[in-house]
């Protein structure tokens, strides 16, 4: 073997070796990239998970509410109706949450949850929201029917149930933007993980 030639071995020596030590911080780098997809991603349906608990608190306390109807002077009838509706919405956000992703198995089955129930949080207001127009009619017809405010006092009690009615509406809707948000942090932390998987 002459120099030349053993110059090109170590060359080609000293190029496996920093391919070897490239490959391998790549390698790490990777794990690394992996692991802070996979604690965001967590962390996103932690945020998920709280949101959709406090729906269901939410709702809880609506149903606690409905047990001063009576005390307030209106009717039994309402009050059923109340208790139903607003029972019905626990239930709802209860199912709902058994759509949540487990973010600890496979991310094709945890996407597929999480786009179901994305969809439930979408398609609700379609329901709840008719629904909520109507409770809010029917509470203002009964409180009034039923004298909880006196007739002078009507306009005033009628436009502090307007602005609680809004108030409603602008809580409600930003819980839901929030629901929404974090589902879509989640469904994109999962398509990076799978697109870095493969």
């Amino acid at each position: 073997m002459n120099n030349t030639e053993i110059d090109i071995n170590q060359e080609l020596e000293q190029m496996r070796q920093d391919y070897a030590a490239l490959k391998d911080r790549y390698d790490k780098q990777q794990i690394v990239n992996d692991l802070i997809l996979k604690k965001s991603m967590k962390q996103a349906g932690g945020r998920l998970r709280f949101n959709s608990n406090l729906t269901i608190a939410l709702g809880v306390a609506a149903v606690a509410f409905a047990f001063v109807i009576p005390q307030l002077g209106l009717s039994k009838l309402f009050f059923f109706f109340t208790l139903a509706l607003m029972m019905v919405a626990v239930i709802a956000a209860v199912l709902a949450s058994r759509h949540l992703p487990r973010l600890d198995g496979d991310l094709v089955t945890a996407a597929t949850e999480t786009v179901r129930f994305r969809k439930i949080y979408t398609t609700w207001p379609k329901i709840g929201i008719p629904l909520a127009a109507v409770w809010f009619g029917l509470f203002i017809w009964e409180a009034l029917k039923s004298h909880v405010a006196e007739v002078s006092d009507i306009y005033l009690f009628v436009a502090c149930m307007v602005v609680f009615a809004l108030l409603g509406i602008v809580f409600g809707l930003k819980h839901r933007r929030n629901l929404l948000d974090a589902t879509d942090d989640l469904l994109s932390q999962i398509e990076q993980l799978r697109k870095g998987g493969m």
